[in-house]
């Protein structure tokens, strides 16, 4: 089992520095497993300091920080209206980074749509990844533009 490695990896590891940042993929083996995160958890759960995720399978956090602040950057401070398509792929490709911007743009307050085929919702976005996040947002601070948030699916056959 590999996350037994890491436990006694990441324990040494942690000794010698102050933050650990990890970047795992998912050999695509096991879709069901893999978008757990199973590594980037064992890491989590054995380290002593903070683990950075700098990409998963599911998610990649650092890139969407970096898109959001480019909108930010280019096009203002006021929430946009952000299309999002996701299109289909014979292969179980790895999520993070269409995750993480959906995630993002949500958490940020931006009105987000993403289109997809109806056909590809094997390998389609996750409505509830979407619906964790925006049930989230009122917890946040008042009047801060995450809670005016929208996000949807726009199918299509």
């Amino acid at each position: 089992d590999k996350t037994e490695h890491v436990k006694e990896f990441v324990r040494v590891l942690g000794r010698y520095c102050v933050a650990i940042g990890v970047r795992s993929f998912a050999p695509m083996d096991n879709w069901a497993d893999e978008r757990t995160d199973p590594m980037l958890e064992a890491f989590a759960r054995y380290s002593d300091v903070p683990i950075i995720n700098l990409e998963s399978a599911m998610h990649h956090p650092c890139q969407s920080m970096a898109d959001m602040m480019t909108i930010r950057e280019r096009l203002g401070l006021q929430p946009k209206r952000v299309l999002l398509t996701w299109a289909w792929h014979p292969k179980p490709l790895p999520m993070a980074v269409p995750n993480s911007f959906a995630l993002a743009a949500v958490q940020m307050g931006h009105e987000l749509t993403i289109a997809h085929l109806q056909s590809g919702a094997r390998y389609g976005p996750r409505p509830k990844l979407l619906q964790s996040r925006r049930e989230a947002l009122p917890r946040r601070r008042p009047g801060s533009a995450a809670t005016s948030s929208k996000a949807r699916l726009a199918e299509r056959q």
